[in-house]
């Protein structure tokens, strides 16, 4: 039986100094791994060397991991020392990466050929909404605003997958553990995903257009404007409306669609300037939307955040914003404008997930009791309405549909979405490989169909 040295292998260019943590593994000792298995992680940090790898990386040091995914499958053996535990394993800074060394080996299977190297590096980065969110309990977590992973063992080009929309599209893109386990096992890479988050600002497409075309004058003038204004009414701002004001000034100035990242290879550090393919969630298009009465930029935050802020939150909405209701001509309006703006940048896909229609269990008899239209009223009717918007728009400016509502009814919405918004595991499993369908065929690199043995409980 031949057995491999699971060696750690070069991530960053010469002549970049890494550290790391000690390794946490994500499998027992003797396991029988995949090829693709992600078996361990740690935390690791820059210290000199490269300086336009640590601006690059700019907010996201503090939660900067690699997960090793074998190459080959095997049997895993754990190297004696490579987890120390406690903060060792958490810290950065304890030992310096050295790409010759070995964690542990691997009992190959008998028809596997060796192979050249052990490990394919995923790679994560994420930044912080608070520099004081501080979690390293596992792999990827705590609270971010901005998080993303990449295959770093090879210098391909990569293709970019930005990610916009509410919690439904959340888990669909980072997994049941939050790491984009699922979703990197099934392409063959290299890519690189970005989710951002609905914590603070749903991202519907003026908001989205603000951002794009938002000067930095204008940035600041937000920024100035809520300074001032926010608790200036009778009712005195609490620690948890600051946090949350905090947090919705850090979204509202920021521009998702257009800001560089850094994604980094053996070879070379290369900068994302734009995102190759785009995944929106038409259930971030609400009909109502916040304006700002002075300034004119668009706000929107999730109903159940607002109930968890004060008096003088909602005080300053009211003083400072005015509610504008949209009708679905008005999201088809704005969502083709986004499409045009992120394609005039050198987007070329454009993927919106549509709603869940029903849940197979309508009693109603005769719609002539309810007020027109009737999309107003009855939530099944509006999302039909809204997802033969969506086909008109694939007519017109080529957005690719991410059918979830067919995939409800081909799962069963009752058992697998029964409040239309929130998926089970094997639902989103489903629409997880429709998205690396779509991506592979509009030709965005990096999201091959990786041909795997599925475990149970995925389609």
């Amino acid at each position: 039986m031949n057995t491999l040295p699971l060696t750690l292998g070069r991530v960053l260019p010469a002549p970049t100094t890494l550290q790391r943590s000690g390794m946490r593994w994500l499998v027992p000792d003797g396991a029988h791994c995949r090829a693709g298995d992600v078996v361990a992680y740690c935390n690791v940090g820059v210290r000199g060397g490269d300086a336009l790898l640590k601006s690059s990386l700019a907010g996201e040091q503090r939660d900067w991991q690699i997960a090793l995914a074998l190459t080959v499958p095997g049997v895993l053996r754990r190297g004696a020392g490579a987890s120390r535990g406690g903060f060792l394993d958490q810290m950065q800074y304890y030992d310096t990466w050295r790409e010759d060394e070995a964690i542990g080996t691997l009992e190959l299977d008998a028809a596997t050929v060796v192979p050249a190297a052990a490990f394919d590096p995923l790679i994560f980065a994420g930044h912080r909404a608070l520099d004081i969110a501080e979690v390293r309990t596992g792999l990827f977590t705590g609270w971010h605003d901005r998080a993303r992973a990449w295959w770093g063992g090879t210098g391909a080009p990569f293709g970019t997958l930005a990610c916009l929309g509410i919690c439904e599209q959340r888990n669909i893109i980072r997994g049941e553990s939050g790491a984009f386990l699922e979703l990197f096992a099934a392409v063959q890479g290299p890519a690189h995903v970005v989710h951002y988050p609905d914590d603070a600002l749903v991202p519907a497409a003026p908001i989205l257009l603000d951002q794009i075309a938002r000067t930095p004058a204008q940035q600041q003038a937000i920024v100035e404007d809520i300074a001032r204004s926010f608790g200036a009414g009778p009712a005195v701002p609490g620690g948890r409306d600051f946090m949350m004001l905090g947090a919705l000034v850090n979204a509202l100035v920021r521009s998702p669609l257009t800001e560089s990242l850094a994604v980094t290879a053996p070879t070379a550090v290369t900068t994302a300037d734009h995102p190759d393919a785009i995944l929106l969630s038409i259930l971030s298009e609400s009909s109502l939307l916040l304006r700002h009465k002075r300034l004119g930029y668009w706000m929107q935050i999730h109903g159940y955040r607002l109930g968890e802020t004060g008096p003088a939150f909602h005080a300053w909405l009211r003083a400072n914003f005015e509610q504008v209701r949209r009708s679905l001509t008005d999201v088809a309006r704005d969502l083709g404008m986004l499409v045009d703006a992120v394609r005039a940048r050198g987007t070329t896909q454009v993927l919106v997930l549509n709603a869940v229609s029903t849940l197979g269990t309508e009693q109603v008899q005769c719609y002539a009791p309810f007020p027109r239209p009737l999309g107003k009223t009855l939530g099944t009717v509006r999302a039909r309405e809204t997802n033969a918007m969506l086909h008109d728009l694939s007519r017109s400016h080529g957005i690719r549909i991410v059918d979830g509502d067919a995939l409800a009814a081909e799962f069963g919405a009752r058992q697998h979405i029964p409040d239309r918004v929130h998926s089970s595991g094997v639902l989103q499993q489903a629409t997880r490989d429709e998205i690396v369908r779509i991506l592979h065929e509009g030709d965005v690199p990096g999201f091959v169909p990786r041909q795997r043995e599925h475990r149970a409980g995925t389609r």
